[in-house]
């Protein structure tokens, strides 16, 4: 559904282009039917191997942003600028149903996309401000107030619904629901971002052989920090995975069209990097 959203907004980019206003919205209530599986007891979890925890969130916030920022001479600035944003943001809510579905631990997982979306209001705008402050004003209080209208709203509202008894058959629908609204984030999100990428194509080239390069050194990293195969994959799938959506909304918003770009490589590539991770996961697995 992704790369076909993907194909649309690149050949039919007009119905895209129409929902451009409605992309904050879309995506708080994407973001709500997402939050109502995440479960806040989780993060109990997180004092037992807290330094754990804290080595992988350098991994999800700042080691890609700093090797992007450590090859941003071959970059025009808001495309450097499009990818530091993509790089900053919270690992993905879908790391979830991905570990699990690759035979790693989804509850860690779970721990790992709650932790890093409660402080990405306030962690995300601070890596931007770090490396691209030199490159473009960076009104901080502004990205702060737009993440937490987009992140923590919805989380706030989700555990409220999770008092009710059915919440469980809201968060069904809502599973549902969230396929058509991802399908029409990405379309309209990569229809913005096609006029940049295709007066940019050597920018969107060399953006995607950055972000493969350090897409493959975090998975590495991420590998050689995991204890057994199943952390692994959990650690490999949060390194990587991000939550592309909401990367995009905020470089729009932030930073106009081209600063999609690197959000849209991003999308592109992460979930292409999906296809050798399950490889990988489930070679010579017979579980």
């Amino acid at each position: 559904m992704i790369l076909g959203a993907i194909a649309l907004g690149f050949v039919w980019p007009f119905p895209g282009l129409l929902l451009k206003s409605y992309l904050v919205y879309l995506l708080m209530i994407m973001m709500f039917f997402s939050c109502i599986k995440i479960d806040l007891k989780e993060l109990k979890k997180v004092p037992q191997n807290w330094w754990r925890f804290l080595i992988l969130f350098g991994i999800i916030f700042f080691i890609p942003s700093f090797l992007i920022y450590c090859m941003r001479f071959w970059l025009q600035d808001m495309v450097f600028v499009g990818l530091i944003v993509a790089a900053a943001m919270p690992a993905g809510i879908s790391i979830v149903f991905l570990s699990d579905l690759m035979g790693g631990e989804p509850t860690k997982a779970l721990v790992i996309t709650t932790f890093t979306h409660i402080v990405s209001p306030i962690i995300t705008p601070l890596v931007v401000w770090l490396f691209a402050h030199k490159i473009v004003d960076i009104e901080f209080l502004t990205m702060i107030v737009l993440i937490g209208k987009l992140v923590i709203v919805p989380l706030v509202l989700a555990q409220i619904v999770r008092q009710f008894k059915n919440y469980e058959r809201v968060a069904k629908i809502g599973g549902n629901f969230n396929l058509v609204l991802l399908f029409l984030l990405v379309w309209s999100s990569i229809a913005l971002a096609r006029a940049p990428i295709l007066s940019n194509i050597s920018q969107f080239i060399i953006a995607s052989v950055i972000v493969l390069m350090l897409l493959v050194i975090t998975i590495i990293f991420s590998v050689w920090f995991g204890r057994d195969r199943a952390e692994d994959i959990t650690w490999a799938v949060a390194g990587t995975y991000k939550n592309f959506t909401l990367a995009s909304v905020v470089a729009l918003t932030m930073f106009g069209p081209v600063a999609m770009v690197g959000a849209a490589v991003y999308d592109v590539l992460d979930n292409l990097l999906l296809i050798p991770i399950k490889w990988w996961a489930v070679k010579n697995n017979k579980k």
